[in-house]
């Protein structure tokens, strides 16, 4: 999707100090020896510390450009994890990666970006198809409530409307 390729670049700037979720996703896959999959890998924020702590891991996203980065940062700076990591482009909604992973793994709001119930529906069937018996599935999702969002974007936006709201002035 172009949408993701036009800001891989900005990526790493804007999330470089988002590290306060590494200890429990290490911590979460800890006593699994099967192979990870990490859906919507971006450029690796999660897959190179979760390799470093031993794993072998498969990262999927659908932006050639966030893997573009992500292979940078591991021949540049993660070279030693280069039997550790694998990189693959591919659509979270749909993917065949004819193995199986004992834990599979969609973070920082990634799920979030399937919009329809059919788009997370037919993701949850992929994982499904591709998790181990017994294995873990974790999915990362923000809790958003009206709080949340007035405190985050209280300085940009006087109004915050809910969908209820959006719809009455639609029917007036």
């Amino acid at each position: 999707m172009a949408e993701y390729d036009r800001f891989a670049w900005l990526y790493d700037i804007e999330y470089r100090n988002v590290v306060e979720d590494i200890p429990f996703y290490t911590e979460s896959f800890k006593d699994i020896s099967s192979p990870l999959l990490e859906l919507g890998c971006g450029t690796g924020r999660l897959i190179f510390p979760l390799a470093s702590s031993g794993h072998k891991i498969l990262g999927l996203d659908i932006s050639g450009e966030m893997l573009k980065i992500a292979r940078r940062k591991l021949r540049k700076d993660y070279s030693s994890l280069k039997d550790s990591i694998d990189l693959v482009k591919g659509d979270m909604r749909n993917f065949d990666l004819k193995k199986s992973f004992g834990g599979v793994l969609i973070a920082f709001n990634t799920f979030m970006h399937l919009i329809s119930i059919e788009d997370q529906d037919n993701c949850l069937s992929s994982v499904y198809r591709h998790l181990e018996p017994g294995g873990r599935l974790i999915i990362s999702v923000t809790n958003i409530t009206p709080e949340l969002i007035s405190s985050r974007y209280y300085y940009y936006h006087n109004s915050l409307f809910f969908i209820e709201e959006i719809d009455g002035y639609l029917q007036k």
